[in-house]
């Protein structure tokens, strides 16, 4: 009877092992996941913030009522504006690098993109994931005022 004493802690050890092994990738697929999705998150902002630098040009009549309206984005300003807010909100994702950052204006529409690479913690050596997030805002014609005939957007 005494020679049957500690044969669980093996079994014990070996399933703990087992158990160890297969949460590494489960965690890791949560860590990419999220990771991904607060990118997908920073550059939605940043298209929005961009966005937000509307120019609208007016055309009035000889009595000075508008009739019509161009709403395109700043071609200058929506794009800093989308810049500093990928910078902002990205700061705090500590294994975010990004590879490329653009923010091209067509009309009234901003169209946000970046490449990010982030190196997963729970595998250490290897090389960081890559991938691509990208987010469209529009600009939205004012109420009440008709779109130009020939504006863009």
């Amino acid at each position: 009877m005494s020679d049957e004493r500690g044969q669980v802690l093996p079994l014990a050890v070996v399933m703990l092992l087992v158990l160890l092994l297969l949460a590494v990738p489960v965690l890791s697929a949560g860590w990419l996941l999220g990771t991904r999705s607060a990118a997908q998150r920073a550059a939605d902002a940043a298209a929005l913030a961009g966005a937000g630098q509307a120019v609208l040009a007016r055309e009035v009549d000889a009595r000075g009522a508008v009739y019509c309206a161009r709403i395109a984005v700043n071609p200058v300003g929506g794009p800093a504006a989308a810049a500093r807010y990928w910078t902002r909100n990205t700061a705090a994702l500590a294994s975010i690098r990004t590879r490329a950052f653009v923010a091209v204006p067509d009309g009234a529409l901003l169209t946000v993109q970046a490449t990010v690479a982030a190196a997963n913690p729970l595998w250490a050596g290897q090389p960081a994931t890559t991938w691509t997030v990208t987010a469209v805002a529009r600009v939205q014609q004012p109420p009440g005022i008709p779109a130009c005939p020939n504006a863009k957007g």
